[in-house]
């Protein structure tokens, strides 16, 4: 099984690397992209949904090329109809990333017709509306309700949506954090939040004690720095850098910012026979005392 930009495309997202953001240190803002990344973004439709120059036939014929077979490329077809951000196992994630973004990726990854290159676009639309996000929602500093609602805590397993029994397609999102009160500085209490948000999808064939099969996983890490002030959660730069971590089986990928309150998206994917390790790491400083956050997630 091949995991290409149009199987990733019916998740919504395409995931890769993306270049560093900047935001001052007293209040958040969006993502510093190229003039191009915000007029991509602003151009893309924020609708859900099935994208208006494909047709039904042109995709079918896509994924007929791709080896699926008819009973599945009506399943993924149906699936493409849906809103992705009304699925159980999205919902957290639209909310992490904003809806908005997911919609708009999604569209991005249809009208690509290169997989490295969608990836890239994917990835740069990401941070952008994902920083952009997260400054809307963090304007009037977060509760701890909110916090915890944007940032959610591990759960047991990652909801999975079956395919068919040999073949599977899942996502997740899941949130840790470091958290430490400082002494020497006022406010003295900082939390370095890390969330791992990825897809898992693959086959296995199971003959009494035989398993045949091929797993791939994609995985994207972000990672914020907050400060407590007033009961309400604040976005702060930390010193020197705040760096994001995916690691999937032996691929990883660190990615680092300098003085800023977020860190650049880190991408990985990786496929082998059996099922990959995932994890998430985030890593900050703040007056030389480390932070550091690691989460599991297969």
């Amino acid at each position: 099984m091949k995991i290409t930009t149009i199987a990733l495309a019916v998740s919504g997202l395409i995931l890769a690397a993306s270049s560093p953001a900047y935001a001052q240190d007293s209040r958040p803002e969006a993502a510093a992209q190229s003039p191009e990344t915000a007029r991509l973004y602003d151009s893309l439709s924020a609708k859900p949904g099935w994208p208006t120059r494909a047709s039904e036939a042109e995709v079918d014929k896509m994924l007929a090329d791709q080896g699926i077979s008819p009973e599945d490329r009506r399943a993924t077809i149906a699936m493409m109809r849906q809103d992705v951000c009304k699925q159980a196992e999205m919902i957290a994630i639209c909310r992490h990333f904003g809806a908005e973004t997911i919609y708009k990726v999604q569209k991005a990854a249809w009208a690509s017709t290169d997989e490295r290159t969608g990836r890239a676009v994917a990835a740069r639309l990401m941070e952008y509306g994902a920083s952009r996000n997260f400054a809307a929602l963090s304007a009037r500093g977060l509760s701890d309700a909110q916090e915890a609602q944007l940032f959610p805590a591990p759960s047991p397993s990652a909801a999975k949506l079956k395919i068919r029994f040999e073949s599977y397609f899942h996502a997740w999102l899941r949130c840790g954090n470091d958290t430490k009160t400082l002494s020497g500085s006022i406010p003295g209490t900082y939390r370095l939040v890390t969330c791992g948000t990825g897809f898992g999808t693959g086959f296995e064939i199971v003959i009494w004690k035989w398993h045949f099969g091929y797993h791939t996983a994609v995985q994207l890490t972000d990672s914020i720095f907050l400060r407590r002030v007033l009961l309400l959660w604040w976005p702060t730069g930390s010193e020197p850098a705040i760096c994001s971590n995916s690691i999937v089986g032996s691929a990883s990928n660190n990615q680092c910012n300098n003085y800023n309150w977020y860190s650049p998206v880190s991408f990985t994917a990786h496929g082998q026979s059996t099922m990959p390790s995932v994890y998430s790491v985030g890593t900050a400083k703040r007056l030389n005392v480390p932070f550091n956050v690691s989460i599991q997630f297969q």
